[in-house]
C-alpha cells in the first residue's frame, strides 16, 4: 500500500547519527528504483552517490566492475527505494558487486509487493508497516494543521480534526496531506466543511486518488490548481530545483504578468510544499510522491503528453497541450513521431515540451531546463537555450 511511510521511515534510518558516524557506515548510498527496472541507470547512480566516476557510454559489465571494487572490504548501507521488478534473475545479477562488501554491510530495501519482499530477503527480516494508531495520526496531524496557531483558539477545531483523522483510515500522507488543507482555514465551518465532503464517500472510481488528496486539490485556490496540475508532465520519482520549476510555470504563462513573477512562483510553490504536495528529496532537490503525481494525472493526465509511457490508445493525443520526455537508455527520437500524427490537430495547442534528463548517446542534451522543444507540422526541432531566456518566456506556442 502507497502512503504508509515506507520511504520516510528509511530516511530516518538512513540519516540517524549512528549511521552517519565513521563507527556506522561510512559507505553509504541511496537510489530510488521505480517501476521502470533500468539496472544501468541503477548502477550509475549508485557510483554517483559513491563518487566513483565512469564514462557516459560505459555498458552494465563495465560500470558494475567499478562498483564492485568499490564496494570491496567496505562497511556500506544501500538503500534500494521503491522495488517493483520481481524478476529473480534482476535482481541476482543487480546483486553481484554487493557481494564484495565487508561483514556487516545493509541493504534496506521497500516495496509495496510481497513477492518482492520475499525473493529479496528471508521471512526474518521482512518488516511490514502498518496504518498508523489513532493517536500517533492525531499527533501528526496537529502538527502540520496546527502549525503557527494560537493554542488558545484549537479546542473546537481539534475536535473536528480527530473526526477528520479518523477518515484518513491511519495513512500519514494522508494525514499530512489534509493537515495541509486546513491550515490555511480558520473557521469550524471550514473545517467543518472539509469532514462532511462526499470526497469521503466517493466509490465509483477505486482505483483513482486517495479521498484526502482529491479534497487537498479541489480546494487548491484556482492559480495553484494550474500550477499543481502542470506537473502531470513529470515521470514519478522525479526530482526537481525548486527554481526550475518555477521557470516551467512562467514560461508556461501559469503565473500571470505582473513584474513580480519569480517572487509568484515561489509563493506557489511553498504554498504546494506547505500542502505536501511537493516534499524534499535532498538539499537541492524535491520531487511529489507517487500518490501525488497520480493525483495530477488524475485531474490534468489527459492534457499532458508523456512520450516515455506513451501507448496506443491510453492517451488523446489530439488533445495535450503539453509533453514531456524522459528518455531511457535505449530510446531514440523515432518516439517523436507520435507527434507528427495528429496532423496539426496538435501544434494549435501545444505549448513547451520538455526533455527530462540525460541522454547518453551524444545528442547534445544535457538538462531538462535547457531545452525546449518546439513542435511543426514536419517535425521537432531541438533548441538548447540560456537559462535566462526562461525570465522572457511567456505562453510560448507552437506554429
Amino acid at each position: 500500500m502507497g502512503g504508509l511511510g515506507k520511504t520516510t521511515l528509511a530516511q530516518i534510518v538512513y540519516k540517524d547519527l549512528t549511521v552517519t558516524q565513521s563507527t556506522g557506515f561510512p559507505t553509504r548510498a541511496w537510489v530510488r528504483i521505480s517501476e521502470e527496472y533500468d539496472a544501468t541507470r541503477i548502477t550509475k547512480e549508485l557510483l554517483r552517490e559513491l563518487s566513483i566516476s565512469f564514462d557516459k557510454d560505459e555498458k552494465l559489465f563495465s560500470l558494475q566492475g567499478k562498483l564492485q571494487v568499490g564496494l570491496t572490504n567496505k562497511k556500506f548501507l544501500l538503500v534500494l527505494d521503491d522495488v517493483w521488478n520481481d524478476n529473480y534473475n534482476d535482481w541476482d545479477d543487480l546483486s553481484i558487486p554487493f557481494k564484495s562488501g565487508s561483514r556487516g554491510s545493509k541493504i534496506i530495501v521497500t516495496t509495496r509487493n510481497q513477492q518482492v519482499a520475499r525473493m529479496m530477503a528471508k521471512e526474518r527480516s521482512i518488516h511490514h508497516l502498518k496504518l498508523m494508531l489513532e493517536e500517533d495520526c492525531r499527533s501528526l496531524f496537529k502538527k502540520h494543521a496546527f502549525k503557527n496557531r494560537d493554542g488558545n483558539e484549537n479546542a473546537e477545531l481539534e475536535e473536528i480534526g480527530n473526526e477528520i483523522v479518523k477518515k484518513c483510515r491511519g495513512l500519514p500522507l494522508a494525514v499530512k496531506t489534509v493537515a495541509g488543507v486546513l491550515r490555511s482555514k480558520a473557521t469550524p465551518e471550514e473545517w467543518k466543511q472539509i469532514l462532511v465532503s462526499e470526497e469521503w464517500t466517493q466509490s465509483d472510481n477505486p482505483k483513482g486518488p486517495l479521498p484526502a488528496l482529491r479534497l487537498s486539490y479541489i480546494h487548491l485556490p484556482s492559480h495553484l490548481k494550474r500550477c499543481f496540475a502542470y506537473c502531470a508532465v513529470f515521470p514519478k520519482d522525479y526530482q526537481f530545483r525548486k527554481e526550475e520549476i518555477i521557470q516551467l510555470w512562467q514560461a508556461n504563462d501559469l503565473l500571470g504578468e505582473n513584474k513580480r513573477i519569480k517572487n509568484e512562483g515561489e509563493k506557489c510553490f511553498d504554498e504546494l510544499r506547505m500542502r505536501s504536495l511537493f516534499h524534499k528529496s535532498t538539499d537541492h532537490t524535491f520531487s511529489m510522491h507517487d500518490l501525488v503525481n497520480d493525483l495530477a494525472r488524475f485531474v490534468f493526465g489527459k492534457y499532458c503528453l508523456r512520450l516515455e509511457d506513451h501507448q496506443e490508445g491510453n492517451a488523446t493525443i489530439s488533445g495535450a497541450r503539453h509533453f514531456s520526455y524522459h528518455p531511457s537508455q535505449y530510446d531514440t527520437f523515432l518516439k517523436f513521431n507520435l507527434l507528427s500524427q495528429t496532423k496539426g490537430a496538435l501544434g494549435s495547442s501545444l505549448g513547451i515540451g520538455i526533455v527530462i534528463g540525460i541522454i547518453d548517446s551524444g545528442f547534445g542534451i544535457k538538462t531538462f531546463h535547457s531545452n525546449i522543444l518546439l513542435g511543426s507540422h514536419i517535425g521537432i526541432s531541438i533548441i538548447p537555450i540560456p537559462d535566462a531566456w526562461f525570465d522572457e518566456c511567456f505562453g510560448i506556442k507552437c506554429n
